[in-house]
């Protein structure tokens, strides 16, 4: 599966999670028991442990300090994820699923150019997360797993023409892309006059050195009409509408900035253009609905007890729910890692978008 954020569904937290939590094909580590799955240990270790590393250091550790309730919270998220994860590997074992270096190697390389593309490296992420090769390869292994079990409940049924062209008609602005860059100001007399000396013909880089502010851009970048339209509309409009490809559009107000835009190329493919990247699309979402399913029937199947420190399992749900309410607003159920999830465009889930070698800690089932 090339395009994985579209198959990043709740379960992918959970999978996320086996750099530090999942059990050896012993069964568990031995210690106190938190859970345990079809005869398989999840420890109370298991669950401190990941507690820890999301929360030390982080924003995370702000909100569930000195709040008892939301302490509980994540901790029965932690523990619905573990549930998961070994949910996950035992359905493989019966399917007759197995994935080896290649498989592991082709995630590894897909979230090593995901994060090159966010400015950060698969590296930097692991001494961030405080990560091991090893606790790294069993994250990767699990993806993995995860794609080749998705790949095996595939119902092959084909992606009609008819759900291509609607998909297309209904996210026309996803696939609406522009090379530009942005030069911003302070004040509007500023960026007037900025506008000015570029339709004179002087330099991008001289005139953002002199009157641009820390967020302009003088390297050509690629934005997508989807995301300007949900992040900046304002920006939008001047890309997408007002300016001429090689042609500057501004001053544009947006986000208490004053922006002058550089349109350097646009592009609006036809249907046709993007048809196969529309089905992939599709397949995966298609696969992501039926993992779940899967997943779930896996769970209703399964003989799962758990701790009464951490609250109720709800098979349904795949959720364990405290016996404390958390106090206060906010979810204790952020993660504390980041990194991108999947490699395809136009991605969506709860990977959400989620998520490459960073744990993410969104509770599980949702």
């Amino acid at each position: 599966m090339r395009n994985v954020p579209l198959r990043m569904s709740a379960l992918a937290a959970a999978v996320m999670l086996l750099m530090t939590a999942c059990s050896d094909g012993d069964g568990g580590s031995e210690g106190e028991q938190a859970a345990s799955v079809n005869g398989e240990t999840i420890t109370v270790q298991q669950v401190q442990d990941r507690y820890q590393a999301m929360t030390q250091g982080s924003q995370l550790s702000q909100q569930v300090y000195d709040n008892p309730a939301m302490q509980d919270q994540l901790k029965a998220q932690i523990l619905s994820q573990l549930i998961q994860v070994q949910l996950l590997r035992q359905g493989a074992d019966e399917l007759g699923v197995e994935v080896g270096d290649a498989e592991i190697d082709q995630q590894r390389y897909r979230i090593e150019q995901r994060l090159s593309g966010q400015g950060t490296s698969l590296q930097d992420e692991m001494e961030r997360q405080g990560m091991s090769e090893e606790d790294l390869r069993q994250e990767l292994e699990a993806l993995a797993l995860q794609d080749a079990v998705a790949a095996d409940l595939a119902s092959g049924d084909d992606i009609t023409d008819e759900e291509v062209r609607s998909y297309f008609e209904e996210n026309t602005a996803q696939f609406h892309t522009a090379q530009v860059r942005l030069l911003t100001t302070g004040s509007e007399e500023d960026a007037q006059q900025a506008l000015q000396r570029l339709q004179d013909g002087d330099d991008f880089a001289t005139v953002s050195e002199e009157l641009g502010s820390g967020r302009s851009t003088t390297e050509a970048q690629e934005l997508t009409k989807a995301s300007l339209e949900q992040s900046t509309p304002e920006l939008a409009s001047a890309v997408f509408e007002e300016a001429e490809v090689g042609g500057f559009a501004g001053p544009v107000q947006a986000q208490q900035q004053w922006y002058v835009v550089e349109v350097q190329q646009r592009t609006e493919p036809e249907l046709s253009e993007v048809e196969g990247q529309i089905r992939e699309q599709l397949s995966n979402q298609q696969q992501s609905t039926q993992l779940d399913q899967w997943l779930t029937e896996q769970a209703q199947q399964a003989d799962i007890t758990v701790a009464e420190r951490y609250g109720t399992w709800d098979p349904y749900t795949r959720k364990v729910t405290p016996d404390t309410a958390p106090q206060g607003s906010g979810s204790a159920g952020s993660g504390s890692g980041s990194g991108g999830s999947g490699s395809g465009s136009g991605g969506s889930g709860s990977g959400s978008g989620g998520s490459g070698s960073g744990s993410g800690g969104s509770g599980s089932g949702q």
